[in-house]
Protein backbone atom coordinates (compact mmCIF):
# COMPACT_ATOMS: atom_id res chain seq x y z
CA UNK A 1 0.00 0.00 0.00
CA UNK A 2 1.00 3.35 -0.69
CA UNK A 3 0.39 6.65 1.36
CA UNK A 4 1.24 9.83 0.17
CA UNK A 5 1.38 12.70 2.85
CA UNK A 6 1.03 15.60 1.43
CA UNK A 7 1.17 19.36 3.16
CA UNK A 8 2.59 22.59 2.49
CA UNK A 9 4.31 22.61 5.93
CA UNK A 10 7.05 20.94 5.53
CA UNK A 11 8.11 20.72 9.25
CA UNK A 12 4.61 19.57 9.93
CA UNK A 13 4.71 16.48 7.25
CA UNK A 14 8.35 15.76 8.81
CA UNK A 15 6.98 15.51 12.38
CA UNK A 16 4.14 13.15 11.16
CA UNK A 17 6.56 10.96 10.07
CA UNK A 18 8.50 10.61 12.76
CA UNK A 19 5.34 10.77 15.06
CA UNK A 20 4.44 7.19 13.50
CA UNK A 21 7.60 5.73 13.29
CA UNK A 22 8.04 6.38 17.37
CA UNK A 23 4.14 4.64 17.22
CA UNK A 24 5.95 1.52 15.10
CA UNK A 25 9.32 2.08 17.62
CA UNK A 26 7.18 1.95 21.07
CA UNK A 27 4.83 -1.00 19.45
CA UNK A 28 8.06 -2.91 18.77
CA UNK A 29 7.67 -3.12 15.31
CA UNK A 30 10.79 -3.41 13.43
CA UNK A 31 12.25 -3.40 9.86
CA UNK A 32 11.52 0.68 9.20
CA UNK A 33 13.00 2.71 6.88
CA UNK A 34 13.06 6.06 6.57
CA UNK A 35 14.88 7.43 3.28
CA UNK A 36 16.51 10.98 3.17
CA UNK A 37 18.20 13.16 1.22
CA UNK A 38 22.11 12.88 2.11
CA UNK A 39 22.46 16.38 3.12
CA UNK A 40 19.89 16.16 5.73
CA UNK A 41 20.69 12.28 6.91
CA UNK A 42 22.68 12.79 10.01
CA UNK A 43 20.33 15.45 11.48
CA UNK A 44 17.59 13.35 10.61
CA UNK A 45 18.94 10.52 13.03
CA UNK A 46 19.41 12.91 15.68
CA UNK A 47 15.38 13.77 15.14
CA UNK A 48 14.11 10.63 15.27
CA UNK A 49 16.48 9.38 18.13
CA UNK A 50 15.16 12.37 20.21
CA UNK A 51 11.35 11.45 18.95
CA UNK A 52 11.39 7.89 19.32
CA UNK A 53 14.01 7.60 22.12
CA UNK A 54 16.77 5.46 22.96
CA UNK A 55 15.55 2.03 21.32
CA UNK A 56 14.67 3.64 17.93
CA UNK A 57 18.06 2.42 16.11
CA UNK A 58 16.72 -1.16 17.05
CA UNK A 59 13.71 -0.83 15.42
CA UNK A 60 14.37 2.06 12.32
CA UNK A 61 17.15 3.54 10.06
CA UNK A 62 17.49 6.95 8.49
CA UNK A 63 19.13 5.89 4.88
CA UNK A 64 19.72 7.78 1.65
CA UNK A 65 19.61 6.65 -1.58
CA UNK A 66 22.95 5.65 -1.19
CA UNK A 67 23.24 4.36 2.03
CA UNK A 68 20.14 1.97 0.84
CA UNK A 69 22.55 0.60 -2.10
CA UNK A 70 25.01 -0.11 0.90
CA UNK A 71 22.62 -1.88 2.90
CA UNK A 72 21.21 -4.22 0.35
CA UNK A 73 24.83 -4.85 -1.02
CA UNK A 74 25.74 -5.36 2.44
CA UNK A 75 23.01 -8.51 2.93
CA UNK A 76 23.11 -9.84 -1.27
CA UNK A 77 26.51 -9.33 -1.49
CA UNK A 78 28.79 -8.03 -4.48
CA UNK A 79 29.42 -4.26 -3.29
CA UNK A 80 30.22 -2.40 -5.73
CA UNK A 81 33.89 -0.41 -5.42
CA UNK A 82 33.19 2.94 -7.14
CA UNK A 83 35.62 5.29 -8.91
CA UNK A 84 36.78 8.56 -7.26
CA UNK A 85 36.94 12.33 -8.83
CA UNK A 86 40.00 11.32 -10.07
CA UNK A 87 39.37 8.26 -11.30
CA UNK A 88 36.43 9.02 -13.67
CA UNK A 89 38.71 11.62 -15.27
CA UNK A 90 41.49 9.07 -16.00
CA UNK A 91 38.79 6.58 -17.11
CA UNK A 92 37.38 9.23 -19.32
CA UNK A 93 40.74 9.98 -20.84
CA UNK A 94 40.89 6.60 -21.34
CA UNK A 95 37.53 6.66 -23.44
CA UNK A 96 38.72 9.19 -25.65
CA UNK A 97 42.03 8.03 -26.32
CA UNK A 98 40.43 4.79 -27.70
CA UNK A 99 38.18 6.59 -29.99
CA UNK A 100 40.54 9.01 -31.45
CA UNK A 101 40.23 8.08 -35.04
CA UNK A 102 36.57 7.90 -34.48
CA UNK A 103 35.78 11.19 -33.14
CA UNK A 104 35.39 14.12 -35.47
CA UNK A 105 33.29 16.90 -33.93
CA UNK A 106 35.12 16.42 -30.43
CA UNK A 107 38.50 15.74 -31.90
CA UNK A 108 40.02 19.35 -31.32
CA UNK A 109 38.70 19.08 -27.60
CA UNK A 110 38.86 15.57 -26.59
CA UNK A 111 42.24 15.66 -24.23
CA UNK A 112 40.86 18.70 -22.44
CA UNK A 113 40.10 18.91 -18.52
CA UNK A 114 37.20 20.48 -18.94
CA UNK A 115 35.79 18.77 -21.82
CA UNK A 116 36.65 15.59 -20.04
CA UNK A 117 34.96 17.22 -16.59
CA UNK A 118 31.97 17.99 -18.93
CA UNK A 119 32.00 14.62 -20.30
CA UNK A 120 31.51 13.35 -16.78
CA UNK A 121 28.78 15.57 -15.62
CA UNK A 122 26.81 14.71 -19.06
CA UNK A 123 27.16 10.91 -18.42
CA UNK A 124 25.88 11.63 -14.82
CA UNK A 125 22.97 13.45 -16.04
CA UNK A 126 21.89 10.97 -18.61
CA UNK A 127 22.45 7.85 -15.76
CA UNK A 128 20.02 9.76 -13.36
CA UNK A 129 17.33 10.13 -16.22
CA UNK A 130 17.91 6.66 -17.14
CA UNK A 131 19.16 7.03 -20.61
CA UNK A 132 21.51 4.33 -21.94
CA UNK A 133 23.80 4.54 -24.79
CA UNK A 134 21.65 3.05 -27.33
CA UNK A 135 18.89 5.70 -26.18
CA UNK A 136 21.61 8.24 -27.77
CA UNK A 137 22.35 6.32 -30.78
CA UNK A 138 18.85 5.86 -31.62
CA UNK A 139 18.29 9.76 -30.91
CA UNK A 140 21.43 9.88 -33.20
CA UNK A 141 19.64 8.58 -36.08
CA UNK A 142 16.48 10.72 -36.10
CA UNK A 143 18.38 13.65 -36.85
CA UNK A 144 21.16 15.22 -38.95
CA UNK A 145 23.75 16.93 -39.46
CA UNK A 146 26.57 18.36 -36.86
CA UNK A 147 24.11 17.21 -34.13
CA UNK A 148 23.31 13.62 -35.22
CA UNK A 149 27.23 13.18 -35.16
CA UNK A 150 27.73 14.73 -31.98
CA UNK A 151 25.32 12.66 -30.22
CA UNK A 152 26.65 9.31 -31.96
CA UNK A 153 29.86 9.99 -30.64
CA UNK A 154 28.38 11.07 -27.31
CA UNK A 155 27.08 7.36 -27.40
CA UNK A 156 30.43 5.99 -28.16
CA UNK A 157 32.38 7.65 -25.69
CA UNK A 158 29.86 6.85 -22.68
CA UNK A 159 29.78 2.66 -24.04
CA UNK A 160 33.51 2.77 -24.10
CA UNK A 161 33.40 4.53 -20.63
CA UNK A 162 31.33 2.18 -18.73
CA UNK A 163 33.35 -0.75 -20.22
CA UNK A 164 36.16 1.00 -18.81
CA UNK A 165 34.46 0.81 -15.79
CA UNK A 166 33.26 -2.74 -16.33
CA UNK A 167 36.92 -3.73 -15.86
CA UNK A 168 37.64 -2.16 -13.06
CA UNK A 169 36.03 0.26 -10.27
CA UNK A 170 32.83 0.99 -11.45
CA UNK A 171 30.95 4.31 -12.07
CA UNK A 172 29.18 6.49 -8.71
CA UNK A 173 26.31 6.55 -10.63
CA UNK A 174 26.00 2.75 -11.25
CA UNK A 175 25.11 2.09 -7.70
CA UNK A 176 20.99 3.34 -8.25
CA UNK A 177 21.29 0.68 -11.17
CA UNK A 178 22.28 -2.19 -9.21
CA UNK A 179 20.38 -1.08 -6.34
CA UNK A 180 17.62 -1.70 -8.64
CA UNK A 181 18.60 -5.22 -9.33
CA UNK A 182 19.23 -6.27 -6.48
CA UNK A 183 16.10 -5.32 -4.89
CA UNK A 184 14.22 -7.16 -7.58
CA UNK A 185 16.23 -10.63 -7.16
CA UNK A 186 15.93 -10.76 -2.86
CA UNK A 187 13.10 -10.07 -0.21
CA UNK A 188 14.90 -6.66 1.37
CA UNK A 189 11.67 -4.90 -0.12
CA UNK A 190 9.05 -7.69 1.29
CA UNK A 191 10.55 -7.46 4.89
CA UNK A 192 10.58 -3.51 5.43
CA UNK A 193 8.43 -0.73 5.43
CA UNK A 194 9.66 2.73 4.27
CA UNK A 195 8.83 6.34 5.04
CA UNK A 196 10.50 8.68 2.51
CA UNK A 197 10.74 12.78 3.99
CA UNK A 198 12.93 15.65 2.18
CA UNK A 199 12.91 15.19 -1.33
CA UNK A 200 10.69 17.77 -3.18
CA UNK A 201 11.41 15.23 -6.83
CA UNK A 202 13.02 12.28 -7.73
CA UNK A 203 15.54 10.85 -10.76
CA UNK A 204 14.24 8.69 -12.92
CA UNK A 205 16.60 6.15 -11.12
CA UNK A 206 14.99 7.05 -7.74
CA UNK A 207 11.54 6.77 -9.42
CA UNK A 208 12.47 3.44 -10.61
CA UNK A 209 13.58 2.24 -7.07
CA UNK A 210 10.82 3.78 -5.59
CA UNK A 211 8.08 2.45 -7.88
CA UNK A 212 9.81 -1.53 -7.10
CA UNK A 213 9.41 -0.71 -3.25
CA UNK A 214 5.31 0.05 -3.87
CA UNK A 215 4.83 -3.05 -5.83
CA UNK A 216 6.56 -5.16 -3.20
CA UNK A 217 6.60 -3.37 0.34
CA UNK A 218 4.35 -4.10 2.95
CA UNK A 219 3.72 -0.52 2.97
CA UNK A 220 5.15 2.61 1.57
CA UNK A 221 4.61 6.38 3.09
CA UNK A 222 5.75 9.35 0.74
CA UNK A 223 5.77 12.91 2.39
CA UNK A 224 5.75 15.63 0.22
CA UNK A 225 5.52 19.57 0.63
CA UNK A 226 2.64 20.35 -1.58
CA UNK A 227 -1.12 20.19 -1.14
CA UNK A 228 -2.67 18.39 -3.78
CA UNK A 229 -1.12 16.38 -7.02
CA UNK A 230 -0.54 18.78 -9.59
CA UNK A 231 -0.17 21.62 -7.36
CA UNK A 232 -0.44 24.81 -9.47
CA UNK A 233 0.72 26.95 -6.47
CA UNK A 234 4.87 28.00 -7.93
CA UNK A 235 6.31 27.11 -4.72
CA UNK A 236 4.72 23.49 -4.53
CA UNK A 237 4.31 22.68 -8.29
CA UNK A 238 7.44 20.36 -7.88
CA UNK A 239 6.48 18.48 -5.16
CA UNK A 240 2.80 18.28 -6.86
CA UNK A 241 3.96 16.93 -10.12
CA UNK A 242 6.04 14.81 -8.08
CA UNK A 243 3.10 13.54 -6.21
CA UNK A 244 1.34 13.22 -9.33
CA UNK A 245 3.75 10.55 -11.13
CA UNK A 246 4.11 8.31 -8.08
CA UNK A 247 0.11 8.39 -8.18
CA UNK A 248 -0.05 7.30 -11.89
CA UNK A 249 2.99 4.86 -11.01
CA UNK A 250 1.34 3.38 -8.18
CA UNK A 251 -2.01 3.29 -9.96
CA UNK A 252 -0.57 1.22 -12.65
CA UNK A 253 0.55 -1.37 -10.52
CA UNK A 254 -2.81 -1.87 -8.94
CA UNK A 255 -1.35 -0.51 -5.86
CA UNK A 256 -3.45 0.57 -3.45
CA UNK A 257 -3.09 4.18 -2.41
CA UNK A 258 -4.22 6.80 0.20
CA UNK A 259 -3.63 10.30 0.20
CA UNK A 260 -3.84 11.99 2.93
CA UNK A 261 -3.48 16.03 4.58
CA UNK A 262 -1.14 16.86 6.96
CA UNK A 263 -2.71 20.40 8.62
CA UNK A 264 0.13 23.23 8.47
CA UNK A 265 0.94 24.32 12.34
CA UNK A 266 -0.32 27.91 12.48
CA UNK A 267 2.49 30.15 12.36
CA UNK A 268 3.13 34.20 11.39
CA UNK A 269 4.59 33.40 7.88
CA UNK A 270 2.25 30.58 6.64
CA UNK A 271 -0.03 32.96 4.28
CA UNK A 272 3.20 34.32 3.05
CA UNK A 273 4.49 30.73 2.23
CA UNK A 274 1.52 29.76 0.84
CA UNK A 275 2.06 32.51 -1.46
CA UNK A 276 5.83 32.48 -2.58
CA UNK A 277 6.73 33.12 -5.73
CA UNK A 278 2.96 34.11 -6.79
CA UNK A 279 4.36 37.92 -6.61
CA UNK A 280 5.38 40.26 -4.51
CA UNK A 281 5.47 40.36 -0.53
CA UNK A 282 3.04 42.89 0.24
CA UNK A 283 4.75 45.22 2.93
CA UNK A 284 3.06 45.15 6.57
CA UNK A 285 2.14 41.05 5.73
CA UNK A 286 3.08 38.51 8.49
CA UNK A 287 3.93 41.72 10.47
CA UNK A 288 5.72 41.24 13.66
CA UNK A 289 8.26 38.67 11.88
CA UNK A 290 8.66 39.88 8.27
CA UNK A 291 10.02 42.67 7.00
CA UNK A 292 9.41 43.49 3.54
CA UNK A 293 11.53 45.82 2.07
CA UNK A 294 12.07 46.78 -2.09
CA UNK A 295 14.71 47.63 -3.62
CA UNK A 296 15.55 48.72 -7.61
CA UNK A 297 18.75 46.71 -7.98
CA UNK A 298 20.89 44.24 -6.02
CA UNK A 299 23.20 46.85 -4.28
CA UNK A 300 20.02 48.83 -3.09
CA UNK A 301 19.51 45.37 -1.71
CA UNK A 302 22.94 44.91 0.16
CA UNK A 303 22.77 48.68 1.24
CA UNK A 304 18.98 47.98 2.91
CA UNK A 305 20.90 44.83 4.47
CA UNK A 306 23.81 46.43 5.85
CA UNK A 307 21.69 49.18 7.37
CA UNK A 308 19.80 46.82 9.12
CA UNK A 309 22.48 45.26 10.26
CA UNK A 310 24.15 48.46 12.01
CA UNK A 311 20.57 49.02 13.44
CA UNK A 312 20.79 45.69 15.14
CA UNK A 313 24.20 45.77 16.13
CA UNK A 314 23.70 49.31 17.61
CA UNK A 315 20.41 47.90 19.75
CA UNK A 316 22.92 45.34 21.32
CA UNK A 317 22.93 42.13 18.88
CA UNK A 318 26.02 40.79 17.58
CA UNK A 319 27.46 40.66 14.38
CA UNK A 320 27.95 36.51 14.73
CA UNK A 321 24.39 36.46 15.33
CA UNK A 322 22.96 37.47 12.31
CA UNK A 323 22.61 35.49 8.81
CA UNK A 324 22.55 36.83 5.91
CA UNK A 325 21.04 34.66 2.78
CA UNK A 326 21.34 35.19 -0.69
CA UNK A 327 19.60 33.53 -4.14
CA UNK A 328 22.60 33.86 -6.23
CA UNK A 329 25.94 34.66 -4.85
CA UNK A 330 27.59 35.33 -8.35
CA UNK A 331 25.58 38.79 -8.01
CA UNK A 332 25.56 39.12 -4.59
CA UNK A 333 28.99 38.16 -3.16
CA UNK A 334 31.17 41.22 -4.89
CA UNK A 335 28.28 43.94 -3.86
CA UNK A 336 28.35 42.54 -0.30
CA UNK A 337 31.97 43.02 -0.03
CA UNK A 338 32.10 46.05 -1.30
CA UNK A 339 29.02 47.49 1.04
CA UNK A 340 29.75 45.40 4.21
CA UNK A 341 33.64 46.59 3.33
CA UNK A 342 32.32 49.95 3.27
CA UNK A 343 29.92 50.45 6.41
CA UNK A 344 32.90 48.32 8.19
CA UNK A 345 30.96 45.06 8.55
CA UNK A 346 32.90 41.76 9.05
CA UNK A 347 31.61 39.32 7.45
CA UNK A 348 31.80 35.80 6.55
CA UNK A 349 30.90 33.83 3.17
CA UNK A 350 29.98 30.05 4.07
CA UNK A 351 29.94 27.56 1.37
CA UNK A 352 32.57 26.18 -1.28
CA UNK A 353 34.53 28.98 -2.85
CA UNK A 354 37.41 28.88 -5.66
CA UNK A 355 40.52 29.63 -3.62
CA UNK A 356 41.11 32.14 -6.54
CA UNK A 357 38.55 34.72 -5.58
CA UNK A 358 39.36 34.86 -1.54
CA UNK A 359 40.36 38.37 -0.84
CA UNK A 360 44.07 37.79 -0.29
CA UNK A 361 44.84 35.84 -3.19
CA UNK A 362 42.72 38.34 -5.61
CA UNK A 363 44.61 41.26 -3.91
CA UNK A 364 47.63 40.21 -5.10
CA UNK A 365 46.58 38.57 -8.80
CA UNK A 366 44.89 41.81 -9.17
CA UNK A 367 48.14 44.01 -8.46
CA UNK A 368 50.20 41.11 -10.51
CA UNK A 369 47.79 42.21 -13.30
CA UNK A 370 47.78 45.85 -12.99
CA UNK A 371 51.52 45.90 -12.79
CA UNK A 372 51.86 43.56 -15.52
CA UNK A 373 49.94 45.21 -18.22
CA UNK A 374 51.53 48.62 -17.99
CA UNK A 375 49.25 49.91 -16.01
CA UNK A 376 46.01 49.65 -18.00
CA UNK A 377 43.38 51.62 -16.23
CA UNK A 378 40.55 48.81 -15.94
CA UNK A 379 43.57 46.75 -14.23
CA UNK A 380 44.97 49.51 -11.59
CA UNK A 381 41.23 50.25 -10.43
CA UNK A 382 40.11 46.47 -9.70
CA UNK A 383 43.59 46.59 -7.96
CA UNK A 384 42.58 49.49 -5.80
CA UNK A 385 39.10 48.45 -5.46
CA UNK A 386 40.12 45.18 -3.80
CA UNK A 387 39.21 44.38 -0.69
CA UNK A 388 42.80 44.48 0.63
CA UNK A 389 43.42 47.92 -1.29
CA UNK A 390 46.18 49.74 0.00
CA UNK A 391 43.68 52.91 -0.11
CA UNK A 392 40.56 53.99 2.01
CA UNK A 393 37.53 53.52 0.26
CA UNK A 394 36.59 57.32 -0.02
CA UNK A 395 40.02 58.06 -1.21
CA UNK A 396 39.87 54.95 -3.64
CA UNK A 397 36.53 56.50 -5.26
CA UNK A 398 38.36 60.10 -5.72
CA UNK A 399 41.45 58.39 -7.70
CA UNK A 400 39.14 57.04 -9.71
CA UNK A 401 37.19 59.56 -10.72
CA UNK A 402 40.51 61.25 -11.42
CA UNK A 403 41.98 58.60 -12.89
CA UNK A 404 38.52 59.01 -15.70
CA UNK A 405 38.20 62.67 -15.93
CA UNK A 406 41.58 62.19 -17.16
CA UNK A 407 42.21 58.94 -18.69
CA UNK A 408 45.06 57.97 -16.69
CA UNK A 409 46.57 54.89 -18.28
CA UNK A 410 49.82 53.72 -19.03
CA UNK A 411 52.81 56.05 -17.75
CA UNK A 412 50.42 58.85 -16.31
CA UNK A 413 50.20 56.35 -13.49
CA UNK A 414 54.11 56.71 -12.43
CA UNK A 415 54.38 60.52 -12.89
CA UNK A 416 53.47 63.33 -11.12
CA UNK A 417 49.27 64.30 -10.96
CA UNK A 418 49.35 68.18 -11.15
CA UNK A 419 45.74 68.58 -13.33
CA UNK A 420 42.94 70.26 -11.74
CA UNK A 421 40.53 67.49 -9.56
CA UNK A 422 37.82 68.25 -11.25
CA UNK A 423 38.71 68.62 -15.02
CA UNK A 424 39.35 71.69 -17.29
CA UNK A 425 37.74 75.12 -16.72
CA UNK A 426 37.10 74.83 -12.94
CA UNK A 427 39.13 77.48 -11.09
CA UNK A 428 42.07 76.57 -9.09
CA UNK A 429 41.19 77.45 -5.02
CA UNK A 430 43.29 75.98 -2.09
CA UNK A 431 40.85 73.56 -1.63
CA UNK A 432 41.40 71.94 -5.16
CA UNK A 433 45.52 72.31 -3.93
CA UNK A 434 44.62 70.42 -1.14
CA UNK A 435 42.70 67.69 -3.20
CA UNK A 436 45.42 67.47 -5.61
CA UNK A 437 48.43 66.73 -2.93
CA UNK A 438 45.75 64.39 -1.24
CA UNK A 439 45.24 62.78 -4.90
CA UNK A 440 49.22 62.59 -5.35
CA UNK A 441 50.22 61.33 -2.05
CA UNK A 442 47.52 57.98 -2.92
CA UNK A 443 49.10 57.97 -5.67
CA UNK A 444 52.44 57.30 -5.04
CA UNK A 445 51.27 55.12 -1.58
CA UNK A 446 49.38 52.80 -4.43
CA UNK A 447 51.82 52.62 -7.49
CA UNK A 448 55.30 52.83 -6.19
CA UNK A 449 54.88 49.00 -4.93
CA UNK A 450 53.12 48.13 -8.13
CA UNK A 451 56.13 50.12 -10.72
CA UNK A 452 58.93 47.93 -8.33
CA UNK A 453 57.11 44.62 -8.70
CA UNK A 454 56.93 45.52 -12.97
CA UNK A 455 60.87 46.47 -12.52
CA UNK A 456 61.27 42.90 -10.37
CA UNK A 457 59.77 41.21 -13.24
CA UNK A 458 60.94 43.15 -16.07
CA UNK A 459 64.58 41.99 -14.48
CA UNK A 460 64.26 38.51 -13.73
CA UNK A 461 65.49 36.03 -15.54
CA UNK A 462 64.55 33.05 -13.28
CA UNK A 463 61.03 31.42 -11.99
CA UNK A 464 63.22 32.11 -8.32
CA UNK A 465 63.86 35.86 -8.68
CA UNK A 466 59.86 36.14 -9.64
CA UNK A 467 59.08 34.90 -6.66
CA UNK A 468 61.52 36.78 -4.76
CA UNK A 469 60.31 39.79 -6.66
CA UNK A 470 56.74 39.27 -5.49
CA UNK A 471 57.61 38.32 -1.91
CA UNK A 472 59.44 41.90 -2.09
CA UNK A 473 55.99 43.22 -3.50
CA UNK A 474 53.69 41.66 -0.45
CA UNK A 475 56.42 43.41 2.00
CA UNK A 476 56.18 46.32 0.10
CA UNK A 477 52.28 47.02 0.51
CA UNK A 478 52.14 45.49 4.35
CA UNK A 479 49.77 42.78 3.21
CA UNK A 480 50.77 40.42 6.83
CA UNK A 481 50.45 43.61 8.74
CA UNK A 482 46.79 44.24 7.31
CA UNK A 483 45.45 40.68 7.41
CA UNK A 484 46.41 40.76 11.38
CA UNK A 485 44.11 44.12 12.01
CA UNK A 486 41.55 42.73 9.97
CA UNK A 487 41.34 39.53 11.51
CA UNK A 488 41.55 41.27 15.09
CA UNK A 489 38.91 43.08 13.88
CA UNK A 490 36.94 40.03 13.48
CA UNK A 491 37.45 38.77 16.22
CA UNK A 492 36.99 41.59 18.44
CA UNK A 493 33.21 41.56 16.21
Amino acid sequence: MLRLLLGTDWTANRDEILCRISRDVAARKGGRILLVPELISHETERRLCAAAGDTASRYAEVLSFTRLARRVSDEVGGAMDCLDAGGRVVAMAAAAGQLTSKLKAYAAVETRPEFLTGLIDAVDEFKRCCISSEDLLNAARSTEGSFSQKLEELALLMETYDTICARGKRDPRDQETQLLEQLEICDFGERHRFYIDGFPDFTRQHLAILEHLIRVAPEVTVSLNCGSPNSSLLAFEKAGSTAAEILKRARAAGVEVRIEIVNPVEKALRPVCETLFQGPISEGEAAGCLRAIRAGSPYQECMAAAGRIMELVRNGCRYRDITLVCTDMGVYRPLTELVFHRFGIPVYMAGTEDILQKSVVTTVLNGLEASLSGFEQRAVLRYLRSALSPLEPDLCDQVENYAIIWAIRGQKWTTQWVNHPEGLSVQWTEGAERRLKLLEDARQRAIAPLNRLRGAFQSAKTLREQVLGLYVFLEDIRLEQRLNRMAGGMDAS
